[in-house]
């Protein structure tokens, strides 16, 4: 009742802009902790909390003030004073207290971060294997990495605080964490009392070795609590596994053998490609039946063959053996009569075309989504920027895209990898004002997405 309620009155009635309204609301993601207003109720309770926590350390130190002789009375109420003038006078972050936003229009970052994602991100991982991509992103990565080489900044450092000048932080630590200095400077000063150089001297380094150690013993018993010695040292090991399992796979050290053919050596029609399945099978890993179960079939070049099945059936799987993007639990998949071991992984998936229903568009250019479904062509030795140009207009005529290209750019790219470009609030970090936020969307590459239809992203895949 009360979201249909609520929901009414959103339709009808609410005058208040979206983002007010989404501030309001409880988050898609809060569910079993947020309620609608809730935020107030605890920001309210957080605030009284705080006054009366000040209120109370106030009183204590008037009352401290009050039956102390008067020497040590005026110390006490300089350096109250002084506390509290550096305190709130002292910025909480290099700009003043305020949030802000922060961008890079390095070309080889964005390349980099791009190429990282296709190379991590799960979703993308089919794609890699079933364009051939993995020895071209090693190398452009490696281009990238050298054309953008040390970058000095810490992302996350940098969203959650920029510090404040240098004399504020000096300030800060000298009245905050280190009183008792000040109280033995003051009565010096003042003249209350005579205090020898070597016992003022003894007295800092002893309270900074205290301050010290107690650092040392929290920082070692946090880490004790997070993550045990045995739990980092399997984390360890694991790691290591995963290094060797790629230097197995590297390939650059595991080429794929004289023994493998070449398919497009071995062609003797030009209508295409003879397939044929023989008892094929097929499991995945985990699972407790075949996904495919003794199929076999022949498809001849130039055939148009329709595969039709409800969901689950196994479409899709044997669309993945077909292609090669799978090996068979049994049986066997030949090409032209000769099997699918024999030839080149690459030198088959370069002569077929498999889209799948959520083929993904890499965060890369246009043009260069369009080479890379050229397969080999990509890294052809010899090509020039021209030729690239060349074949990505001929391939885009082909398809029907060039008048999108035309639209967007062939250098657009259509959803950008993204990374925080902004700082984050509690960190001692105010609200982010909304020229901030212009600013952002205005420089930042990253915050320009394009949406196509379907149509439109069949046609770039293909």
């Amino acid at each position: 009742m009360l979201i249909g309620s609520l929901y009414k009155g959103v339709r009808f009635g609410c005058e208040d802009d979206e983002e007010t309204l989404n501030s309001y609301l409880p988050s898609p993601w809060g569910f079993g902790h947020e309620v609608p207003a809730w935020k107030i109720i605890n920001d309210l309770s957080v605030s009284f909390r705080d006054t009366l926590t000040l209120v109370y350390e106030v009183a204590a130190i008037v009352a401290i003030v009050r039956n102390s002789p008067l020497a040590d009375a005026i110390v006490f109420i300089f350096l109250t004073g002084l506390v509290l003038v550096v305190v709130n006078s002292a910025p909480s972050n290099g700009v003043g207290g305020v949030g802000y936003t922060f961008w890079t229009a390095n070309k080889s970052y964005h390349r980099l971060l791009a190429l990282y994602t296709i190379a991590f991100d799960e979703n993308y991982r089919d794609a890699i294997v079933k364009d051939g991509l993995s020895e071209y992103l090693s190398s452009e990565y490696r281009a990238a990495s050298e054309a953008l080489g040390p970058v000095k900044v810490n992302l996350l450092s940098l969203a959650c605080s920029l510090p404040p000048p240098w004399y504020w932080a000096q300030a800060q630590t000298i009245v905050t964490e280190y009183p008792m200095i000040l109280c033995q400077a003051l009565y010096v000063l003042l003249c209350f009392n005579s205090l020898s150089t070597s016992s003022l001297v003894a007295i800092s380094v002893f309270q900074y070795g205290i301050n010290s150690l107690t650092q040392a013993v929290y920082a070692f018993r946090n880490g004790q609590d997070a993550n045990s010695i045995l739990t980092m040292m399997k984390s360890a090991e694991n790691f290591m596994k995963v290094v060797a399992t790629f230097k197995v796979f590297d390939p650059r050290k595991c080429s794929e053998g004289a023994s493998l053919i070449d398919y497009r050596e071995t062609r003797t029609s030009s209508g295409g490609m003879r397939i044929s399945l023989h008892n094929v099978s097929l499991r995945y890993p985990n699972e407790g039946q075949d996904a495919l179960t003794q199929v076999s079939a022949k498809i001849d070049p130039g055939e148009f063959v329709l595969l039709v099945g409800v969901n689950g059936s196994g479409k899709s799987s044997l669309l993945k053996v077909l292609a090669g993007l799978l090996p068979p639990t049994s049986g066997e998949v030949k090409a032209n009569e000769r099997a699918f071991r024999e030839f080149a992984p690459s030198s088959i998936r370069q002569v077929i075309s498999f889209v799948t229903h959520s083929e993904p568009i890499y965060p890369l250019s246009l043009a260069e989504n369009i080479l890379i479904g050229l397969g080999g062509d990509l890294a052809l030795p010899g090509l020039t920027a021209d030729a690239r140009q060349a074949m990505v207009h001929e391939v885009a005529e082909t398809v029907g895209c060039a008048q999108l290209l035309r639209r967007l750019g062939e250098e657009t790219i259509l959803n950008p990898c993204r990374v925080v470009g902004q700082s984050l609030k509690g960190c001692g970090n105010g609200d982010i004002g909304k020229a901030a936020h212009r600013e952002l969307k205005r420089n930042d590459p990253s915050q320009c997405v394009h949406t196509l239809s379907p149509g439109e992203k069949e046609r770039i895949i293909l």
